[in-house]
């Protein structure tokens, strides 16, 4: 085979990426043909012969791989049999890798859809060889198959290179993308220190042609680590027994190799040894290669040395945390609390005893989680959590009533095992009911800071009417002619209703918001009711009104629908007393995840961008007769259900105002689930 990538060698290295990557990879010859299959930790493709027709659907699947129309050298990510994420490598000579990643995590119900796909197979749920698949973004995907691309255009350039400058540059390019993986591992949950030496020893071999290859690492606070392959296979398990050995012994292990080496230049001349050995305060570390066949074993050492030292420390940190464990746990200002598959609280720290402590809830080892205060929401998704994977983020809770009530961030997250298995489930939790108060507080003070500008604004908008209500007055007085008098008295109705809607609207802003009172509320049937007074409206108005069906399955807001209708008539009356002939609003509803809207779009003159940042202010208004209140008033209702008002316009192109408000959960809580 040209790029030589099914040799023992090459096979040795696709181990260690799967484990390093936590991927399947797959070696796949030019006629769609299954050559190699490389397992991450507790993967379920070990079982994938107990279920032949599955195991036909992949080999039919790998078949028609080669036959995809897809650009030249390029990454693609596809869907497989159970409709899992993959990425096809291709290689050089129309060889390619699959790597296999999992269930596509922005898909909440993805789990559940996979394990009805996997009956369609015969596949029982009690087999249980599939629940280990873990999950990630087509994104995420792609981003790790082109790493892996690069990594082996890198290294088979650096196998075909002839020249020693040409190996040179490779072979550092080379280092470079490896020490890229390493770096990747180093911060994430997925650490681990032989894997890494593993990778390291793979690749020197590969990379420097060599028998054979060992990376030992070594710190203070626990056993030593090694990995070692090649041919030289005897002297490899020898050099590693004596340097664990000697670092369980508190030796210094770095001599074990200093003895080793010289005992092969006095006894094995034909046995060529090159080494890169460091000591740095409590950590050690040796790699080597055994009879390399290119001159640029020192520089490739070297570099991958640095990234071994540390991956070394970093190992010593974990170590050292685990074993303070206890400390650094009731350290944690968050309250953390663990529970098994059962939905048993196992672990809890100080933070989180207290919390719920100052309830009047003790927390109990060895008990169950539901019963001890929390929401059922916070209980089902902790039992979720710790029996399928899902992870919750982003989540808040209101435990308790009235002014014993207190108030919850919390995110819930599984716990595995270094086979993938769940075995149960961390919640995390920070009482934030004082932020809750103080942002209350904080609200109260800016509506009094807005009451004052209001209130300015207001006696200016009043002053203005009295002056002519004055004025109307004294010539009511001189003026004896009764058709004359009776238009002054029309023009002092007038202005009154004009002080009077302006006080009106003010009083509605002022009003003392205290706790809203927010009902489950349909914003389609809230727009129904007032379907006959818009169009009456519009018709008024000779403007074409159309309303949109609200798209099925449409979720409840928290909300007051009296309220609403206030803003959605002061919405629409805007749109159509700015519109001329020929205009048309449109009013539809839109949902996502966490919000629903209710969108107004009309074909009218549009608003300049300087007045578009004004639009917000009390007494701002372009419209003849206008108070420049609505908007702001209507804004200030929104916001107190949680909600948000959103203006785009530009000047000849219309204006689109959206009433945004969040979707309605049990308990009242924000909901952020994602599948892990």
């Amino acid at each position: 085979m040209v790029n030589g990538i099914t040799t023992a060698n090459w096979r040795a290295f696709q181990e260690s990426l799967a484990r390093i990557l936590q991927l399947d990879i797959t070696v796949v010859d030019p006629d769609g043909r299954l050559v190699d299959l490389h397992h991450a930790p507790g993967s379920a493709f070990f079982e994938l012969n107990r279920c032949p027709p599955l195991a036909h659907a992949y080999r039919e699947f790998f078949r028609s791989i080669h036959r995809l129309d897809r650009p030249a050298g390029k990454v693609r990510v596809l869907r497989d049999p159970l409709d899992l994420l993959v990425a096809v490598v291709p290689l050089d000579d129309g060889w390619f890798l699959v790597l296999v990643g999992g269930l596509d995590k922005r898909e909440l119900d993805c789990r559940a859809d996979f394990v009805t796909r996997l009956k369609v197979y015969g596949v029982r749920e009690t087999d249980m060889i599939w629940s280990l698949v873990p999950s990630l973004s087509a994104s995420e995907l792609r981003e790790k198959a082109v790493n892996v691309q690069t990594l082996y255009n890198q290294l088979l350039h650096s196998i075909r290179e002839t020249s020693e400058l040409g190996q040179q540059k490779i072979l550092l390019a080379a280092v470079d993308e490896i020490n890229k993986l390493i770096l990747g591992l180093l911060g994430s949950e997925q650490f681990n220190l032989r894997c890494i030496l593993d990778l390291v020893t793979s690749s020197l071999i590969i990379l420097l042609d060599a028998e054979g290859a060992w990376a030992f690492g070594h710190h203070r606070d626990s056993a030593a680590a090694a990995a070692c392959r090649g041919l030289r296979a005897s002297f490899l398990q020898e050099l590693r027994r004596d340097w664990e050995a000697a670092a369980s012994r508190q030796q210094n292990p770095l001599e074990t190799v200093d003895r080793w080496a010289k005992i092969m230049t006095d006894t094995a001349p034909g046995l060529k040894l090159r080494t890169f050995s460091f000591r740095r305060n409590q950590y050690a570390a040796s790699l080597g290669v055994v009879n390399p066949e290119t001159g640029q074993a020192e520089a490739a050492l070297s570099a991958l040395g640095n990234q071994v030292a540390n991956a070394i420390e970093v190992a010593s940190l974990y170590e050292c945390a685990r074993k303070r464990i206890v400390t650094l746990f009731d350290s944690i200002r968050h309250g953390l609390l663990i529970v098994n598959r059962e939905g048993r609280i196992m672990m809890f720290n100080r933070a989180a005893g207290e919390i719920f402590a100052a309830q009047g809830v003790n927390l109990q080892i060895g008990q169950p989680l539901d019963g001890h205060g929390l929401s059922r929401s916070m209980e089902m998704s902790a039992l979720a959590a710790a029996a399928t994977g899902e992870t919750y983020f982003e989540k808040q809770a209101t435990l308790g009533q009235g002014d014993s009530a207190f108030y919850l961030d919390w995110d819930i997250a599984p716990l595995r095992r270094d086979d993938g298995v769940v075995a149960g489930a961390v919640l995390i939790f920070e009482d934030i009911t004082e932020k809750v108060y103080l942002r209350r507080r904080m609200q109260d003070w800016e509506k009094l800071a807005t009451a004052g500008e209001v209130a300015a604004g207001l006696a200016h908008e009043i002053r203005n009417p009295l002056a002519a209500v004055a004025g109307a007055i004294q010539l009511f007085d001189m003026i004896k002619d009764e058709p004359k008098r009776q238009e002054i008295l029309a023009k002092l109705r007038v202005e009154l209703g004009r002080m009077n809607k302006i006080l009106t609207n003010f009083v509605r802003f002022a009003r003392p918001s205290g706790k809203e009172d927010l009902q489950s509320t349909n914003l389609a049937h809230v727009i129904d009711d007032l379907r006959f007074l818009l169009r009456s409206e519009a018709n008024l108005h000779d403007v074409e009104l159309v309303i949109q069906p609200a798209p099925e399955d449409f979720p409840m807001v928290a909300g007051d629908a009296d309220s609403l209708k206030q803003v959605f008539i002061n919405i629409a009356k805007n749109a159509i007393e700015a519109m001329a002939e020929n205009g048309r609003l449109e009013i539809s509803l839109h949902r996502d995840k966490k919000q629903a809207w209710v969108s107004f779009h009309d074909n009218g003159p549009g608003i300049a961008k300087d007045d578009l940042q004004n639009v917000w202010r009390p007494f701002f208004t372009t419209k003849e007769g206008g108070t420049g209140l609505g908007l702001w008033i209507s804004s200030t209702i929104v916001q107190r259900m949680g909600g948000e008002l959103r203006v785009e316009s530009e000047l000849g192109q219309g204006t689109a105002v959206h009433v945004i408000l969040p979707v309605k959960s049990v308990d009242h809580e924000q909901t952020g689930r994602v599948q892990s």
